[in-house]
C-alpha cells in the first residue's frame, strides 16, 4: 500500500490553511520499486490511486523561509516550466502574459480564500502571479529565439 497525508506549510513562519495550500494532499510513503515519479517543475508520483490509503493528521512542511526564497526559488522553477511548455510545443500569446497571472492571483487569494492566510496569504498569491508571468515571458523568449 501507498500512504498519503496533508502537508500543512509555513510560510515564512506563518502556517497557512487557505490559498490552494490546504490540505494539499500528498503520497509519502510508497513502494519504490512499483511507482515513478514524472515532471521536471513539481514532480508527481504516478500510483495506483486505489492502493493510497489517507493517514490522520499533518505533514509539518517548511516551505520558504523568506520572500527573497520565494522569489529566487520562483525564477528557477518558472524557467523550468517555461522550458517544459516548450518541450511541448506550446507558444506564449500577449493574452497568456496578460491573463494568466491575473488568474493566478484571484484563483488562490479571492476563490482559495489567500485573504484568510492575512499578508502571507497575498504575498503567496502576488508572487505566484509573477512566476505565472515569467513562465510566459521566458516561454516567449525562447520560442522567439528558437
Amino acid at each position: 500500500f501507498n500512504y498519503s497525508f496533508n502537508r500543512l506549510t509555513n510560510y515564512c513562519g506563518k502556517w497557512i490553511k487557505h490559498s490552494g495550500w490546504y490540505p494539499d494532499t500528498k503520497v509519502k510513503m510508497f513502494n519504490r520499486t512499483e511507482d515513478d515519479w514524472q515532471g521536471e517543475v513539481h514532480e508527481t508520483l504516478t500510483v495506483d490511486l486505489n492502493s493510497v490509503k489517507r493517514l490522520k493528521g499533518d505533514l509539518l512542511h517548511y516551505s520558504y523561509n523568506s520572500v527573497s526564497d520565494h522569489v529566487n526559488r520562483t525564477d528557477v522553477y518558472s524557467t523550468l516550466g517555461a522550458k517544459e511548455l516548450f518541450g511541448k510545443g506550446k507558444k506564449a500569446s500577449i493574452l497568456k502574459l496578460l491573463f494568466n497571472p491575473w488568474l493566478k492571483f484571484n484563483k488562490m487569494y479571492f476563490i482559495k480564500l489567500g485573504f484568510l492566510d492575512g499578508m502571507a496569504g497575498f504575498t503567496i498569491a502576488l508572487i505566484t502571479a509573477y512566476g505565472t508571468f515569467l513562465k510566459y515571458i521566458k516561454l516567449h523568449y525562447l520560442s522567439k529565439n528558437a
